[in-house]
């Protein structure tokens, strides 16, 4: 099927609440950046992907933008009906996100969003450090005038993010910006990893 417009409500099963039976912070702010709408825009270009890719992609910003919370479960079938698709590909979408180690299997209820720790968050910037602090320091001998300057609509469009305060397309933009920056060094593996790993560094924000 097709994906039914280009936004997505993201409700999960209850979440985890907090003291005195509130929902947790990450909930509230959360509702406070979508302005309460609870409405994800999913990234543009879907005639460019599959459903699959297209649900993924949406997903991943949900969790990087902090929509979709730590430790909140969600239902594929839930989800699928939100984005007028078969439980399907939303299933086979957040297989990929676990593979990524973003969300775990739940059996028989779906998929939760992971909590990292702060030891793990501090081993994930360890471990960006070693890997994006030598490639950019190769990328500034090598890259050439007409590379950085195929960066610069990227850069408006992250700065035009900011000033309309549109969190989820600013979180979209940066990541896409540093991704392309590092693939000015060539190594697409690189490049992929750096990708996950700032995917899972997002959940703690």
């Amino acid at each position: 099927g097709r994906v039914k417009g280009t936004s997505l409500v993201v409700s999960p099963h209850p979440a985890p609440q907090g003291p005195h039976g509130r929902p947790g912070a990450r909930a509230s702010s959360a509702a406070a950046v979508l302005d309460h709408a609870g409405a994800l825009m999913l990234p543009r270009g879907a005639q460019q992907h599959s459903v699959r890719a297209l649900v993924a992609d949406g997903l991943r910003v949900a969790l990087m933008s902090g929509e979709m919370r730590s430790g909140s479960i969600y239902s594929a079938p839930a989800l699928g009906a939100q984005l007028g698709v078969s439980p399907t590909p939303v299933r086979e979408a957040m297989l990929d996100l676990t593979k990524e180690g973003l969300v775990e299997v739940v059996r028989n209820r779906g998929f939760r969003v992971v909590d990292l720790s702060e030891s793990e968050l501090a081993d994930l910037a360890a471990l960006r450090c070693l890997l994006e602090v030598p490639t950019i320091g190769q990328i500034a001998r090598s890259a050439t005038a007409i590379d950085l300057e195929r960066l610069k609509p990227l850069v408006q469009q992250i700065a035009d993010a900011a000033q309309v305060r549109d969190v989820i397309m600013f979180v979209h933009l940066d990541r896409q910006f540093h991704l392309e920056l590092l693939g000015l060094g060539g190594n697409r593996f690189l490049v992929e990893s750096v990708g996950e790993l700032r995917n899972r560094e997002r959940l703690a924000l």
